[in-house]
């Protein structure tokens, strides 16, 4: 399963909308991506007027001279009715997307070619420019890129996602775990669909990146660590994703905390700053082990005198 993070959007509805058709064969909105962070689903508002159920691409471009240059993904849009302040489509991109914080990208949707079909991309109409401030939105006419009317300026809404893991176990925060070498950390990926192989996931623990981790079925994952864990003390881990070249996710950031060791000292021994028992023991609650032989036959438990 995915847990689809929002991170950049332009929502400012006020009931207008711009044309999609033969005449303005494309439509752009300009962004900013907010941070460093994968795009791997869109979502705009758009509806059709003679086709319903028509198959609208389009892409994400890089940006030269305010305008799109380089297309950097695509994507499809599936029209399913006249456009509402409602009728929002949702679509993954083909190719996730690594966006950088502070760069501005451009959203471009393609007349899909259908003869006399015409389309609607909700949009914000602002006389000012802090409708969006610098971003802009624009429309393809005759060759060219240009501004939809003389005055005012035009924003299509839209909203950007990214995916997170879902962990799963240990919570995050759990205290009084017990310590064991084989101990597993479990957590899922996004569908049944993943393409990626089990060698594109690695388990950050402590700072180290484990890679000796099981899959089961399509999603589940869980880890050996393969290491020995302290008493009192608190770990941190977390899933990355590698998605080829340079590109990758992370998960949170979690963490647990393994139960105390407190054993009973005898009177008079403390422990030293390193941890090891210092002083004399006086005789009370002294703590002392013996061995015996132990056996069973004839329904009986036959034990040696000590």
């Amino acid at each position: 399963m995915a847990e689809y993070v929002l991170k950049d959007s332009y929502t400012e509805i006020n009931g207008s909308f711009s044309h999609l058709s033969s005449a303005y064969t494309k439509l752009m909105q300009t962004f900013t991506a907010s941070s460093d962070y994968t795009l791997y689903r869109l979502a705009v508002w758009i509806g059709g007027t003679l086709q319903y159920t028509d198959q609208v691409s389009g892409g994400i471009y890089s940006i030269s001279g305010g305008l799109p240059d380089t297309l950097l993904t695509s994507f499809t849009l599936t029209v399913t009715g006249i456009l509402t302040n409602e009728l929002k489509a949702y679509t993954e991109v083909d190719t996730p997307l690594e966006l950088n914080s502070g760069t501005q990208y451009a959203i471009v949707v393609d007349w899909p070619g259908i003869q006399f079909s015409t389309y609607s991309l909700l949009r914000g109409w602002y006389f000012d420019e802090d409708h969006y401030p610098g971003e802009r939105g624009m429309r393809y006419y005759e060759g060219a890129w240009e501004d939809p009317f003389p005055v005012g300026y035009i924003d299509i809404c839209f909203e950007l996602y990214t995916v997170s893991f879902v962990l799963t176990y240990p919570d995050n925060g759990l205290t009084n775990v017990y310590l064991n070498e084989d101990w597993l950390m479990n957590y899922l990926w996004e569908d049944d669909d993943d393409p990626y192989p089990i060698s594109a996931y690695t388990v950050h623990f402590n700072g180290v990146a484990q890679t000796d981790r099981s899959r089961y079925s399509i999603i589940f994952y869980k880890l050996n660590l393969g290491v020995t864990l302290e008493y009192s003390t608190t770990y941190e881990w977390f899933v990355r994703k590698d998605l080829g070249g340079e590109a990758y996710i992370d998960s949170d950031t979690w963490s647990f905390t393994t139960l105390d060791f407190a054993p009973p000292l005898p009177s008079g021994i403390t422990l030293d700053e390193n941890g090891n028992p210092t002083g004399d023991a006086t005789g009370i609650n002294n703590m002392l082990t013996r061995q015996r032989f132990i056996a069973a036959a004839n329904n009986k438990i036959w034990y040696e005198d000590i």
